[in-house]
Formats: structure tokens, C-alpha cells, sequence
């Protein structure tokens, strides 16, 4: 496998670099009297700039028609630095950084878990299907650069190396992370995407209506086992805290917890944010390691504060209680909970949520002689 892959790295970065040099060359062989040279290069390479984001942007929505049309319900997407998410019962878009080791990122959860794993491969194909679309537009479009304008070619004809390497590494297994690794993961039964489907059959059964703990415990706790550095043993280990969490079992809770924390060095950073809430939410509630839970916010709190989700200000809510005794933060932070709680798209996820939600309410109106009791 690593020598396949170097080899399709090598043959990615030639026929990449040949594609920019041919779209250069023939630009400027084609427009070269139209334009200054310098400003010529750099309208094409601006151009490029444009139409490659469009193509990110164009693979994406690949995934979010094909997860539609297979039962998927939209939850956000991100192509280079564009952010489109559901959150508070409406869409949201914005422009923000995305992670070094992303071009892009599709978030869709499933309504039902029935022919889930057909369903997730029709998923994944959608972002190869457009981008071969993408790709055979673009090589249609520079098949015919004499006779186009200079905005086609500028805006369509340079998108063709990036079309190429968004379609050859993401269509090829030998790549970790693509859809191709994933497609044919799941078609093999690879142990990472035998989970990854538990994982989705855990988001469709909450979907439904059921918390956590009302789901069959095989979708948390039996085999395959993973290494730790893999990220569908993170989320998985993230989902078996929530369990023990709805199922009101503070011992399992605190082990999950730490077990969770050890593994906050090996999260994505597109997953670390979400799980250093629930995390710190374990430190608050469960363990009332005050020091353990100033020294982790202190490291995510642009993150809690920003995230705007239910798990976030639930978290900051308990934060505010158990380990500041702040009890009006604690209440304003639980108003905004309750509220994002009522317009969640996940039924389940309301309803487990609401649990936490008044168990930390419980506390926060006990007398002052009974604070910083335990949320569990």
C-alpha cells in the first residue's frame, strides 16, 4: 500500500504541475496581445485561485444532493474557506479557515437506519461523481481555448488541474481519509468504516426520536477495536460518553471521560472542538476536577464560546456552575441550551440534551448550601 501510494503522489504532482503549465502556456499564447504579460498571469492564476474553490464547492454539493436523495438530512458543509451549516433552526454562511489536512467537509446525518450502509456508499459516491463532471466540463472547456473568451478560459479552463487532483486523489483508496478510502473501505468491510457505519446508525437511531442510551448497546460497545489514533475510535469513544451520560451512570461517565481526554491529542482538528467540550463537560459534572477543567477551557474557550451548538453551551453552562459557582451565567448559558435544544433538527438529541440540560438546572436552583453538587 505505501508504495501504491507513492506512486499515485508522484503521478498526482506530475500530471498537476504539466495541467497548470499547459493552462499558463496556452493563455498566454492565446490572449498574450490582449493583456500585459504580468497581468495576464495574473489574472489566470487568479482565475485559478476562483475556479478551483469552485470546484471544492462543486464536490461537496455532489455529496449533499446524493446524501438528499438517500435519505441524508443536511447539517453543514465547508468547501476552502467557505462555511455553510444548519444551526438554531436556520442556514448559516460564513468564510473561515479550514484545516490544513481538509479541501473540503460534508456533514450530513441519516434519517433512518434502514439499507444505511448502501445508502452512506451512494453518499460518498456523489462528491466523485460531480468532480468527474467537473473534471470532464474543464477538459471540455480547454479542448476548445481558441475559439473561447478570455473570462471562460479564465474562470473555467484554469480550473483544470485542480479538477484533476480534487477527482485523482479522492477516487483512488490509497489516499487516507478520501471518499475512494471510505468507498472501498466500506465494500470491503474495513474495521474503521464497519465503524463509521455504527456511528451513523447511532445519528440515525437519535434521529428517530431515541437518546442514547435507549439504542442497542452493540452499536457502542462491540467489536471491531481500532487504534487509538483513528478518528471513528475517537467518535466512538465520544458517543459511549453519552451514553453513560443518558443512562445517568456517573462511574462509567468518569472512566469514559479520562479515556477521552488521553485521546484529545490524536483529534482532527475539524473533531477537536466538539470533543474537548464533552470532555471538559466530564471534568465539570462528573469528575469536579476543577483544575483538570480551568486548564482545558482555557485551552478551547474561542471554541466553546463560538461553536453556538447545544452540547457547547450546555457545557459552558456547567462550566459557569460546577467549577465558577456563577449561577446568572450558569442560567443565562442554560436559556441558550434549552433554546437551540427546541429547534434541533435530531429529535434524540433533544431529548438527551434536555436530561443534562435539568439535572444541571436541578443544581443550579438548589440553596447555596447544596452547590457544586454533582450533575449525575
Amino acid at each position: 500500500m505505501r508504495a501504491a501510494r507513492c506512486v499515485a503522489v508522484a503521478a498526482d504532482a506530475v500530471v498537476s504541475v504539466a495541467l497548470i503549465g499547459c493552462v499558463l502556456y496556452f493563455g498566454y499564447a492565446q490572449f498574450y496581445r490582449a493583456f500585459h504579460a504580468v497581468l495576464l498571469l495574473f489574472l489566470l492564476l487568479l482565475g485559478g485561485v476562483f475556479s478551483s474553490a469552485v470546484c471544492c464547492i462543486f464536490h461537496e454539493l455532489g455529496h449533499v444532493l446524493f446524501g438528499a436523495l438517500c435519505g441524508f438530512r443536511f447539517v453543514g458543509m465547508r468547501a476552502a474557506c467557505f462555511r455553510l451549516y444548519r444551526s438554531g433552526g436556520k442556514m448559516h454562511a460564513c468564510f473561515s479557515a479550514l484545516p490544513a489536512s481538509l479541501a473540503g467537509a460534508t456533514e450530513m446525518i441519516p434519517k433512518h437506519t434502514r439499507r444505511l450502509r448502501g445508502r452512506y456508499l451512494a453518499f460518498l459516491a456523489g462528491g466523485l461523481i460531480f468532480s468527474l463532471l467537473f473534471l470532464a466540463g474543464a477538459a471540455v472547456a480547454f479542448g476548445f481555448f481558441a475559439r473561447v473568451p478570455f473570462a471562460v478560459y479564465a474562470l473555467v479552463c484554469t480550473a483544470l488541474p485542480a479538477a484533476f487532483h480534487l477527482f485523482f486523489v479522492n477516487v483512488l483508496p490509497v489516499f487516507d481519509g478520501t471518499d475512494g478510502a471510505s468507498f472501498f473501505g466500506v465494500l470491503r468491510g474495513d474495521p474503521s468504516c464497519a465503524v463509521a457505519l455504527r456511528i451513523l446508525a447511532i445519528e440515525g437511531g437519535m434521529y428517530e426520536g431515541r437518546t442514547p442510551s435507549e439504542l442497542d448497546p452493540k452499536l457502542f460497545f462491540a467489536p471491531p477495536n481500532l487504534p487509538e489514533d483513528d478518528v471513528y475510535f475517537l467518535l466512538l469513544t465520544d458517543h459511549r460518553l453519552t451514553f453513560y451520560l443518558d443512562a445517568g451512570d456517573a462511574a462509567s461517565a468518569a472512566k469514559e471521560t479520562l479515556r477521552l481526554d488521553a485521546l484529545l491529542a490524536y483529534a482532527p482538528p475539524y473533531y477537536s472542538g466538539a470533543l474537548a467540550a464533552d470532555v471538559l463537560f466530564g471534568k465539570c459534572c462528573v469528575l469536579r476536577d476543577t483544575e483538570g477543567a480551568l486548564a482545558l477551557y482555557s485551552r478551547y474557550a474561542a471554541v466553546f464560546a463560538g461553536a453556538g451548538t447545544v452540547s457547547s453551551e450546555r457545557t459552558v453552562a456547567a462550566f459557569e456552575w460546577y467549577v465558577k459557582g456563577d449561577r446568572a451565567a450558569a442560567g443565562a448559558a442554560l436559556a441558550r441550551a434549552r433554546r437551540l435544544a427546541e429547534t434541533s433538527i435530531v429529535a434524540g438529541e433533544a431529548r438527551f440534551e434536555g436530561k443534562l440540560l435539568d439535572r444541571i438546572a436541578a443544581d443550579v436552583a438548589r440553596p447555596p448550601a447544596g452547590e457544586a453538587n454533582a450533575a449525575l
